[in-house]
């Protein structure tokens, strides 16, 4: 008797590329359309800003002498620059170690050390917890999304260097050269670091092509992209499939409901949320331009969401949400 349970999914090949020539596979043809919106100030960033615009982070981090072997640190809300310091790191040949804007110095020092990071990315209310963090290691230089004030720290801005061409790319082995370094929860002692390479991230991203995610759907990012959940399965899986992600540095439920349909053309189509924001969130009529909610981690509770649909006319695919 077999125990083999066979996929009903055709079987997928996975291309043995960089994760960021795999996310930004669709940019050329979707050059005009928005990759990024910030859900707080409206800000867009078009495929075709995105893609040049990690080619110049990589041409200012490569300027440094950053490459492969080095590792820089992201410690940041969700907003638009993620992305790009994000897969301009990857360019290089080097390696993204994400960190939870919430630790403490002692916390952001622990990791820094453990990953053995040179350059960190951060946002100006992060910043004294990082420069308390920076004396304690090695950090080189911290980069900053806006104003450093009087403080040693380095704005965004000047890491913009000259775009980095196809021929001065370095050589990546997909299956060998670790992309990312995320870190566990430190459920039992400290935090401890995840080694995917970009074949890692490339396989997982071709598993999610059977989501049926389409260009031009927006998707709420709300969920930190930190974590690898909200790294993979929202940001880099819509970027892939040319999607909007549309960046929430905190979950506020007004702010959802109002700043994304009011920066999206159409509203989000889609939205993951733990499962006990739904109750509320259906509750609004504002939702209404919402097509595929996704929660994960727990059932959800099915009856209750029926009774509290919007009102008739709202098409609400429940055999698509999954738990």
């Amino acid at each position: 008797m077999s125990h083999v349970i066979a996929s009903r999914l055709a079987r997928r090949e996975i291309p043995e590329i960089s994760v960021t020539r795999f996310v930004l596979r669709h940019a050329d043809r979707l050059a005009d359309r928005p990759a990024l919106i910030d859900g707080v100030d409206g800000r867009r960033l078009t495929y075709r800003q995105l893609s040049d615009d990690i080619r110049r982070i990589a041409g200012g981090l490569t300027a440094r002498g950053f490459g492969k072997g080095h590792v820089l640190a992201i410690l940041a809300p969700n907003v638009p620059e993620f992305a790009t310091v994000f897969h301009g790191t990857a360019l290089t040949g080097g390696t993204v170690t994400t960190i939870n804007p919430l630790y403490t110095p002692r916390e952001i020092a622990h990791q820094l050390k453990d990953a053995g990071a040179r350059f960190l990315f951060t946002v100006p209310a992060a910043l004294p917890a990082v420069l308390e963090a920076q004396a304690q290691t090695d950090i080189e230089e911290v980069f900053v999304l806006g104003e450093v004030g009087d403080t040693p720290a380095t704005p965004l801005d000047t890491l913009y260097g000259e775009a980095l061409g196809d021929d001065a790319l370095p050589e990546i082995d997909p299956r060998d050269d670790v992309v990312v370094l995320p870190y566990s929860s430190g459920t039992t002692g400290l935090p401890k670091g995840v080694m995917l390479t970009h074949y890692n991230l490339v396989a997982n991203l071709v598993q999610l092509d059977q989501i049926e995610l389409k260009a031009g759907q927006n998707f709420v990012a709300a969920l930190p992209l930190f974590h690898i959940y909200g790294m993979q399965v929202i940001l880099n899986c819509v970027l892939a499939n040319g999607g909007t992600v549309i960046t929430m540095p905190r979950f506020d439920l007004r702010g959802f409901l109002g700043s994304t349909n009011a920066t999206a053309s159409r509203g989000p189509s889609w939205c993951r949320r733990s499962c006990w924001r739904w109750r509320a969130t259906l509750a609004s009529p504002s939702t209404i331009s919402l097509r595929w909610k996704r929660s994960s981690a727990r059932p959800l509770p099915w009856v209750s969401i029926w009774r509290r649909r919007p009102r008739p006319g709202w098409v609400a695919p429940w055999s698509r949400a999954t738990a």
